[in-house]
């Protein structure tokens, strides 16, 4: 793109810059999620007591826990639930983890087993106002943390910064400690993955929305620019010394005078307008469009035609990609479940 003299782009004869994003990611994630996890795994200890205690204890919110999994498991390729014991009351917590603050190491066996892992986020302290980077790295065996201020690196580490340690024998604090001792016998970060190679679902299918917005802005340039006609003219011979002036006198007498020195003379007064390829664009915009619910392996709501005449075969075969999704899905969130 050029730019003009002003630092502004130099569309030539084009004015209209439209930028049209289309929210494709946002349905197909929305629908994946919605198909699979709109009923919540059940489980069955073949104890009603402790299944009943087991739900007591997961709480109200964890349909909606699961239900967000699923959606970051779709777009980071792997969501992270964290769980711990309540120090006053050791009851049982757990919480979704935004998968940006996640750094694991695994060991190098098949197994792939989690080793550490180092959770990275910003928080606010509230006595100072000064915004921090805490860094929480966590063993099978302790967690231990570090806070140092935002823009700095691991040099400007805060020493005295401790968490508050609590004895539920003595219901109270007992001091503090930059390490916390979990007992849990492993990282309690559960990693809920959204396919075998915990891959994210937006790569598959971006290029394919890159490609429609631009056709789809282009189109929507056509538009705009072809309300626009330009007149060009050849042997004028009015007094009007600018466009401005002249489209004022075309306003005022209908007219426009054109002089001719010669039969051969170009002489005339012409308009240049902008000629859209509907056809060939709609064209591409629809089959873009198919390629990208087929790549994303999600139903284009606009095919479902429900009716009469819509067999039971055809709407398996409609919804087929979203069940093998929804099935990969399945697999990788069970062990973690």
């Amino acid at each position: 793109e050029k730019l003009d003299a002003n630092g502004k782009i130099d569309g030539g004869l084009r004015r209209a810059r439209n930028r049209v994003s289309n929210g494709f990611h946002r349905i197909i994630t929305d629908q994946g999620t919605q198909y699979t996890g709109a009923i919540v795994p059940s489980i069955d200890l073949d104890d009603d007591e402790l299944t009943k205690e087991v739900f007591e204890i997961l709480g109200d919110n964890f349909d909606r826990y699961f239900s967000r999994l699923i959606t970051d498991a779709a777009n980071a390729g792997t969501g992270w639930l964290h769980y711990w014991l309540d120090e006053k009351d050791k009851s049982f917590r757990y919480a979704i983890i935004n998968p940006t603050q996640m750094s694991v190491i695994y060991d190098d066996l098949l197994e792939h087993d989690i080793i550490a892992v180092r959770r990275t986020y910003e928080k606010l302290d509230q006595d100072t106002g000064e915004m921090f980077v805490h860094d929480e790295y966590w063993t099978d065996k302790e967690a231990t943390f570090f806070k140092r201020p935002k823009g700095t690196d691991y040099t400007e580490l805060v020493y005295d910064y401790k968490i508050p340690l609590y004895d539920t024998g003595l219901n109270m604090n007992v001091g503090s400690s930059e390490k916390l001792q979990h007992n849990f016998g492993r990282v309690p970060f559960i990693p809920f993955l959204n396919n075998q190679e915990a891959t994210a679902n937006l790569p598959r299918y971006k290029g394919l929305i890159d490609v429609y917005d631009r056709v789809f802005a282009g189109f929507v340039d056509d538009v705009d620019d072809v309300q626009q006609v330009i007149l060009t003219l050849t042997n004028y011979g009015g007094e009007a010394a600018s466009a401005a002036e002249f489209l004022q006198k075309i306003k005022l007498e209908k007219v426009a005078k054109i002089d001719s020195l010669n039969p051969e003379d170009k002489t005339g007064l012409d308009t240049l307008t902008i000629d859209i390829p509907v056809e060939a664009r709609n064209s591409l915009l629809d089959r873009t469009r198919e390629a990208i619910f087929l790549q994303a392996q999600a139903v284009d709501p606009t095919k479902v035609e429900m009716g009469t005449n819509k067999s039971g075969i055809a709407l398996k075969m409609l919804y087929s990609l979203l069940e093998l999704k929804a099935a990969a899905v399945e697999n990788e969130f069970r062990p973690a479940l």
